[in-house]
């Protein structure tokens, strides 16, 4: 991989010198994540809890050998009830890690979870993530699930951006109420009706929000394996057929420069 060009004539050294060279504020929060992958991983074997690499770190897996040069977090995918189990062993435990959800942080009205380094923060311009108790280097731990339907992510991603938009942060009762209704009711609504639409298709699941991101349930398990920047980790068996989906199929072509996505990070700022 060290000898590739890519298509944009850009090598993996140029990319590397351009947007996370040793030392730089990016690479350190892409180490301090390689951590926390690890002690996932770590927790997962432990616990007998299945996870893969999902979106844009399966990508990068794939594509760089680890992260995508200019990424600044990472995506996981973990299915529902296991991210319940999951949460409770890392939140119960004392780690330097935590699994943010709206239990702990009432500023998180989100319908995932989001593992979070308690020794950083990312510094951003922005509302809905200065209203968060935690802010540290993440990773985000999207559930996946079986049948799930568009319609029920289309409508549980309208209740969250309402939300944000209009309740966080200016009316807190009516917040967390809006937020329990929907987590607590409305998705176990859905997730009820989809256990009759078969296994067959794996999606995002409604708690991600996001339309598409469906797979064939074979092309994902059995799980394979890959090198993750030192770490082996567990991935789609077929990776390729995943990203298609995901990226299009020239998902191994780097974007233009001004479509290189980096969450609108100003700053990672870390403690320890």
């Amino acid at each position: 991989m060290k000898n590739r060009v890519f298509n944009t004539g850009e090598t993996p050294e140029d990319l590397k010198r351009i947007y996370n060279y040793d030392g730089s504020t990016l690479r350190k929060a892409q180490l301090r994540m390689i951590e926390m992958l690890s002690f996932l991983d770590n927790i997962c074997k432990e616990n007998n809890i299945t996870y893969f690499l999902a979106f844009g770190t399966l990508l990068g897996a794939k594509r760089h050998g680890g992260f995508i040069p200019w990424d600044d977090d990472m995506d996981v995918f973990i299915s529902s009830s296991e991210l319940k189990r999951l949460r409770k062993i890392i939140n119960n435990g004392d780690y330097q890690f935590v699994i943010q959800d709206n239990k702990i942080d009432k500023g998180f009205v989100r319908y995932y979870n989001v593992l979070r380094d308690l020794n950083s923060e990312y510094i951003k311009d922005e509302f809905v993530h200065n209203q968060r108790k935690y802010r540290g280097v993440q990773i985000d731990l999207f559930p996946y699930d079986y049948g799930v339907m568009e319609s029920g992510k289309k409508l549980i991603g309208m209740t969250m951006g309402f939300n944000e938009k209009f309740l966080l942060g200016k009316y807190p009762f009516l917040c967390s109420l809006f937020f329990k209704i929907v987590r607590n009711f409305i998705i176990p609504l859905f997730r009820f009706f989809s256990k009759f639409r078969g296994k067959k298709y794996i999606s995002l699941g409604y708690e991600g929000v996001s339309l598409g991101y469906t797979y064939l349930a074979e092309d994902i398990f059995p799980l394979g394996k890959i090198e993750f920047e030192g770490l082996t980790v567990p991935v789609p068996n077929k990776i390729e057929k995943i990203l298609v989906v995901d990226y299009g199929k020239n998902y191994d072509f780097l974007p233009d420069i001004d479509d290189r996505n980096q969450h609108r990070v100003l700053d990672i700022k870390f403690y320890k």
